[in-house]
């Protein structure tokens, strides 16, 4: 005799509840801190894991969330250490998850210690991601900007490899120009296609260029930031010679229909290469006199690496994406 409807209903609505049950300790675990006593070790200190676990995220927007947990861990008296190693990125490369921390390809640690010493210590908190929601923190404007500014100066440092690499890409672009660059970012490809919730509508490629001519008429240097084929096109043919930029691999918007990392990915493009080309501009971009363009996470941190001094900051949205 088969299962009566009945008995398939109640199993059905078992199965939903245990389902709903395990999405929320899923969405908790993420969404919240979580206290773990992993050893012994370090029984005077709390340590405050600072997990990165959106793969879809590129440097600007990594970097703007690792300060918003740095100032987060500092004002508690944790100490904060950068974990890439346990939760997938952008820029893992093939064997790194779980053996390799990302963070540290690039960058410096954080503090002085190891996530090896870490996860063997007695007090650590493993951060969640309500801080995120905070959104973008390079702006002058607000009264906590200088206390980012200082944080990143003396926590994010660049591996001196790459520092090397990067202030040799600044150095070149203001060799090759004669006079003072306008920074611009104008995103495309993902950022356009998918309209990611919430985040700024910018302004597209005419609008901005037009809007540099009506503002920016007395600067006769500029340096592009974009991943966009079509985007770059565009600025060479209106600023032909006046315009700058750091040689990377851009895409064409018309066969990017996912996140650009997962992109990337799957027509298996150089991360590191990727990764490294994208610190360059992000520095290059701190390194100009003024600066315009998408509220995005390049601009935030761009602006966080400059303190604020550019001598024009000007933002370009049409407002935020909404479902």
């Amino acid at each position: 005799m088969g299962t009566s409807i009945k008995d398939r209903l109640l199993k059905y609505k078992f199965f939903c509840r245990v389902r709903d049950a395990l999405l929320k300790l899923r969405y908790f675990y993420v969404d919240n801190e979580i206290h773990r006593r992993y050893g012994k070790m370090n029984s005077d200190i709390t340590f405050y894991v600072i997990r990165n676990y959106t793969v879809e995220a590129g440097w600007g927007s990594i970097l703007n969330y690792i300060c918003l947990h740095l100032k987060y861990a500092i004002d508690n008296n944790y100490v904060p250490v950068v974990d890439m190693m346990n939760y997938h990125n952008a820029y893992e490369e093939k064997g790194d998850y779980k053996h390799v921390n990302v963070w540290e390809r690039y960058f410096e640690q954080v503090s002085p210690y190891s996530l090896d010493e870490v996860y063997k210590s007695k007090n650590v908190i493993l951060c969640g991601r309500s801080l995120a929601n905070r959104g973008y923190i390079g702006n002058p404007s607000t009264p906590e900007f200088e206390r980012y500014h200082e944080l990143y100066k003396a926590y994010i440092k660049l591996k001196p490899a790459i520092f090397e690499v990067v202030e040799n890409e600044i150095q070149r672009i203001r060799k090759e120009n004669e006079g003072r660059v306008l920074g611009i970012i104008c995103r495309g490809t993902d950022y356009t296609y998918l309209k990611p919730l919430y985040h700024a509508i910018p302004y597209s490629a005419e609008d901005t260029a037009d809007y540099i001519k009506d503002n920016f008429s007395e600067y006769e240097s500029f340096y592009l930031a974009t991943e966009d084929r079509a985007i770059y096109d565009f600025f060479v043919k209106e600023f032909g010679k006046k315009l700058y930029t750091t040689e990377q691999e851009r895409f064409d918007p018309t066969e990017v229909k996912c996140y650009l990392s997962e992109f990337t990915q799957q027509n298996e493009i150089d991360t590191r290469e990727k990764s490294i080309d994208y610190l360059k501009v992000l520095y290059c971009l701190s390194a100009c006199e003024s600066i315009t363009g998408a509220p995005c996470g390049s601009l935030s941190v761009a602006v966080l690496i400059n303190g604020g001094s550019y001598k024009y900051y000007k933002p370009l949205s049409r407002g935020i994406y909404k479902e």
